[in-house]
């Protein structure tokens, strides 16, 4: 639920202020919708951007919201099942559960960094 809020007032009634004193003068580029989803999964799936930021980034370059759902859910869905296998796998113990849990990140680490680099991003 928070980050639709920090989505919906980036892209609604603070975009005009963000814009304002983050571009300082400069334009966004404009984004087709294809560009927008790929800087999404981008965003997404790159391991230490602050989940905040990553919201109000998607909300001011205009992402539709339907789009953003379809590119949040599923990524932070599989983050939050590899964190929790692993840490709840750390704490009881359970070494199998722990190595899968990495394991599993780091698939999704290099398979991110394989595709960015099959897909150069041209955003915009």
């Amino acid at each position: 639920m928070c980050s639709m809020w920090t989505y919906a007032l980036s892209a609604g009634p603070l975009k005009g202020l963000l814009l304002r004193y983050l571009l300082r003068g400069r334009t966004l580029p404009e984004m087709s919708e294809h560009n927008a989803v790929r800087l999404g999964l981008i965003l997404r799936l790159t391991p230490g951007i602050p989940y905040a930021l990553q919201n109000i980034i998607l909300g001011s370059i205009g992402m539709r919201f339907r789009d953003y759902l379809l590119v949040s859910i599923p990524t932070t869905s599989l983050w939050t099942a590899c964190f929790v296998i692993t840490g709840g796998a750390i704490f009881k113990g359970q070494l199998g559960w722990a190595i899968t849990g990495i394991v599993i990140l780091i698939v999704v680490i290099l398979a991110t960094r394989m595709w960015s680099r099959k897909n150069p991003a041209d955003v915009g």
